[in-house]
């Protein structure tokens, strides 16, 4: 995958890396997930893409989670929230 761009950024976390490359979702994300375990103790690499978003909002939210999981990545939150109302909700709709 060609890469098109490297970028250095600083956050509430720490610093991490963005590499955007030339290509669509799914081969970005397949991609990322053979290589996320090699990438652990790196510090967090962050890939974006370029081309088409063309994988299914539940799927690449899965593919996310295993992918941060491999790399030694656990999401946080700034601010908390009840997940028991906000399923609630959702499932009232």
């Amino acid at each position: 995958m060609p890469v098109k761009s490297i970028e250095y950024h600083k956050g509430p976390m720490g610093l991490y890396i963005v590499v955007t490359v030339a290509s669509d979702a799914s081969n970005v994300v397949e991609q990322w997930l053979q290589v996320a375990d090699k990438m652990r103790g790196l510090g967090p690499v962050i890939l974006k893409w370029s081309g088409e978003t063309n994988v299914d909002p539940v799927e690449l939210d899965r593919c996310l989670c295993l992918i941060f999981s491999k790399m030694g990545m656990y999401l946080s939150m700034s601010s908390s929230f009840n997940i028991v109302e906000s399923l609630r909700e959702e499932w009232s709709e």
